[in-house]
């Protein structure tokens, strides 16, 4: 997958795997608590986890638009584990996110350890595509494309 073809995708985590689980039901559902139509699905699947993680869902959707919709009900509604596996007794929140490249993932966890905790930065974050910083409120916000632009702006607030 390369990341060009990311904003089609968003990622749904949090919800524990069952051998018999149908991920598209999960899916839908998920979409009802958000309000949502499930018309701009493509179509989904459970990621692999990491030793003893569940993977995360991963969801194709028609298009970026379609996407920010997913994104933007999301921050504003809160959905518990119970909400979509009423079985479970679960009061984990599950979010809906972007997908993010292996790169990106890298930049944002290394943007996190070097410029929020050691540097004081108090935003670190990812959106459309893109690792931003920024060290205070209505501060000049810095674009992070590369692990390299990290190590310069941490070597850049050391001076």
């Amino acid at each position: 997958m390369r990341p060009k073809n990311l904003p089609k995708y968003i990622e749904i985590y949090n919800l524990p795997f069952h051998d018999d689980e149908n991920v598209d039901e999960l899916v839908q559902k998920v979409a009802e608590k958000l309000n949502l139509q499930t018309d701009g699905i493509k179509n989904s699947r459970r990621l692999k986890g990491r030793e003893d993680r569940v993977g995360n869902i991963e969801v194709v959707l028609n298009g970026k638009n379609i996407q920010e919709q997913w994104i933007a009900m999301a921050k504003n509604t809160s959905i518990t584990v119970t909400d979509i596996m009423p079985e479970e007794n679960n009061k984990k929140v599950v979010y809906v996110r972007e997908k993010m490249s292996l790169l990106n993932k890298a930049i944002l966890w290394h943007a996190k350890q070097e410029l929020k905790i050691k540097h004081n930065y108090k935003y670190v974050w990812f959106k459309k595509g893109v690792v931003k910083a920024c060290k205070e409120d209505n501060g000049k916000v810095y674009y992070l494309k590369t692990l390299e632009d990290v190590y310069r702006l941490s070597q850049k607030t050391i001076v």
